[in-house]
């Protein structure tokens, strides 16, 4: 989570005018908070090549990616009433969007050259 990430969620706090409007309450937006910083931390971690980092960078996205497409399916179900015209469309491309990433992340942190690397070989290619 970015510095203005933090700014932002600090003056959520603050206003609750705000927070009424959006309709969240500050245990919901504290856990979102904690598991994006979840995220950038692990993603430091497997950056700095630490052992086990890329499963530790794994394991947070797949934390921070399902809870996105558990939320986004879980308002599937609801989104004729809640969304305007469009809105079940915008859920699937969300759902495909984050199942993509996630993938992706896979694919980065659990592949043979990842896995060379964090053990400390080095690559032929």
């Amino acid at each position: 989570m970015s510095v203005l990430g933090l700014a932002v969620l600090s003056l959520l706090y603050r206003d609750t005018a705000v927070m009424a409007a959006m309709n969240a309450n500050a245990f919901s937006m504290t856990r979102g908070a904690l598991i994006a910083l979840v995220l950038l931390v692990a993603s430091c971690y497997a950056l700095l090549g630490k052992r086990h980092g890329n499963f530790v960078l794994f394991a947070a996205a797949v934390l921070y990616y399902g809870a996105l497409i558990v939320q986004s399916a879980g308002l599937l179900g609801q989104a004729h009433s809640v969304f305007s015209e469009g809105g079940e469309m915008r859920l699937w491309s969300n759902i495909v969007r984050q199942s993509l990433a996630l993938l992706f992340v896979a694919w980065a942190t659990l592949s043979s050259k990842t896995r060379l690397y964090f053990a400390g070989g080095t690559s032929a290619s």
